[in-house]
């Protein structure tokens, strides 16, 4: 068996202690008693640049639903899936013949209510001079006047009421809100639309985003206008920046979606393609140790380090493998004595002694 040594150099260990073999060298005192281990070069704790890759999908910077505001049968729909339409076109047209129906009963409503509001102010001025004089009790005038507020009232509600009624005829004409594609076409002519039920999708013209997911524990360390790289089947990668971190983790899968803007000219991206974003990490501490340190003891896997002579397991969660060393992901820290090739009889509180590597 021999000692490996974590650490941020890779060498031996400066000084090796002879403790058999060697008559000419004096014996330290009070040496451990035990099994003669050897120390070798086994591990380091290095800073190592990090990727994080995670897929994602393309996506447009807006896609809407467009919905109706008034109850009507659906008249025509002018713009198919994958038509171009400009901010202002019709996407989508009402039958207006209930509405046109709305307007003429609220025209003749408020007709009646005009003339309600004449009549009740001819009287007022009437009575306003027979107040005057005496002939009519304050009772009377009082009124006079009311009914005269109350027909003002009902004339400003009727044209209220008409005002609205056109407003519906405007609304039967259903425009774009956007320079876009339609994508979708969600009812068909002659189908009812209700207020606020979609009929038709449309996404917004332009480069598109790339959207991602991370998880809660990564989002932090994610900043706008930090340097993504996105690879997308079938091109060579792109370059992008993270646009938005939406710092709200999902219930369920406890990720945070992140937005990436293509940096590049990316207007050739179609909506929907998929790939993946690789996040550029800052160099990080990583410990590793020698595979051949690696031991079992009921059933868990880590090494013996040894500490006051003694030999005192650590059990470890280990990452990848790499060539002859395995990265620690917790156990231990950098700067142990661990033992190489432990033999089977080695067990928790084993003394043990270190020999020259030569002998």
């Amino acid at each position: 068996m021999r000692f490996l040594k974590t650490g941020l150099a890779a060498g031996f260990f400066a000084a090796l202690l002879a403790l058999s073999g060697c008559k000419e060298a004096p014996e330290p005192a009070a040496p451990a008693q035990g099994a003669v281990e050897t120390v070798v070069p086994a591990a380091l704790q290095s800073n190592v640049p990090g990727a994080y890759t995670t897929s994602g999908t393309a996506a447009a910077r807006e896609r809407v639903a467009i919905a109706s505001r008034v109850t009507a049968y659906l008249r025509a729909l002018p713009a198919r899936e994958g038509a171009r339409v400009s901010k202002g076109d019709s996407v989508a047209r009402l039958d207006v013949t209930d509405v046109r129906a709305g307007i003429e009963a609220a025209e003749a409503s408020l007709a009646a209510a005009r003339a309600a509001e004449r009549d009740a102010a001819v009287d007022m001025r009437k009575f306003r001079s027979l107040h005057e004089d005496g002939v009519v009790s304050d009772n009377e005038w009082r009124k006079v006047r009311l009914n005269h507020e109350a027909a003002a009232s009902r004339l400003r509600a009727a044209e209220a009421q008409l005002d609205a009624a056109r407003v519906q005829l405007e609304y039967a004409d259903v425009r774009a809100p956007f320079d876009g594609t339609v994508v979708m076409l969600v009812k068909r002519e002659g189908d009812l639309v209700t207020p606020g039920a979609p009929i038709v999708m449309m996404e917004s013209a332009g480069a598109p985003v790339f959207e991602t997911y991370v998880p809660e524990s990564f989002a932090p360390g994610v900043r706008e206008g930090m340097a993504v790289r996105i690879e997308l089947k079938g091109r060579a990668p792109l370059a992008g920046a993270v646009e938005r971190v939406v710092h709200s983790a999902d219930q369920l899968t406890r990720t945070c979606l992140v937005k990436i803007a293509f940096s590049g000219d990316a207007a050739d991206v179609m909506p929907g393609t998929f790939g993946t974003a690789v996040f550029e990490l800052a160099g990080t501490a990583e410990v590793r140790v020698a595979a051949s340190a690696l031991t079992k003891r009921a059933g868990l896997e880590g090494v013996f380090v040894v500490r006051d002579g003694e030999a005192k397991f650590r059990w470890l969660r280990l990452g990848e493998r790499r060539g002859d060393f395995v990265t620690v992901l917790a156990g231990l820290e950098g700067g142990e004595v661990v033992v190489d090739s432990p033999r089977a009889t080695l067990n928790e509180g084993s003394p043990v002694r270190i020999a020259d590597r030569q002998n």
